[in-house]
């Protein structure tokens, strides 16, 4: 039930019921009786507007009106905006979930994320970037199955080791291998084979 607007209350305000006619840039025409007011969007009323809305309008004698809440959505099933300020927090002393029955989106320019600790169990994920960059001190993978398709790769190492326990092929067109020191080929049995010409080459070859 709407005030009656000849009494007002507080500071002079009034509390109507108003339907939103027109959104403007910041502001909106609304509706309240035979009258258009134009009214902001308080602070508080986070909800956005829309035409046909329902909403509780706070009328001044200042002409200063604001838009306090939005009572009844015109179309229930269309998307629902809610406007922050531009630096905004929320914040909870216990757990926040966030838990949308089908999907959630983010779209901005730039993510920051900072914590101690993160737990994600997803069953599918797929990733298109432009590059990918990581830092880490220690990266621990363990997998079934790894599947990699790549263009070009070149990797910087200090130290590398590498333990299969069954077996490894490796196929390419041509192959080349150069060590700085020493070269050991430890093995029970050895097998070189070649179509054409097999050549060894040194300042001494000892064979047996």
């Amino acid at each position: 039930m709407s005030p009656n607007p000849s009494r007002p209350g507080l500071l002079g305000l009034v509390l109507h019921q108003a339907e939103v006619r027109r959104c403007l840039d910041d502001a909106w025409d609304l509706r309240l009786d035979e009258r258009i007011l134009t009214a902001r969007q308080a602070a508080s009323c986070l909800l956005r507007p829309e035409v046909g809305d329902l909403v509780l309008l706070s009328v001044a004698e200042s002409g200063d009106h604001y838009i306090l809440a939005v009572l009844e959505r015109a179309a229930s099933e269309e998307v629902a905006h809610f406007n922050l300020p531009q630096d905004s927090v929320l914040h909870s002393s216990g757990r926040l979930t966030l838990a949308p029955e089908q999907e959630l989106l983010c779209v901005t320019t730039r993510i920051g994320l900072q914590a101690a600790g993160a737990d994600a169990n997803i069953g599918l994920v797929e990733l298109t970037t432009r590059a990918l960059r990581t830092q880490a001190e220690r990266i621990v993978t363990l997998a079934r199955q790894m599947d990699a398709t790549i263009g070009e790769l070149v990797q910087r190492l200090t130290r590398s080791q590498r333990f299969v326990h069954q077996d490894e092929e490796c196929q390419c067109a041509n192959l080349r291998l150069l060590v700085e020191k020493t070269a050991v080929l430890q093995s029970r049995e050895t097998f070189i084979q070649a179509q054409e010409q097999v050549k060894v080459d040194g300042e001494t070859v000892q064979l047996g």
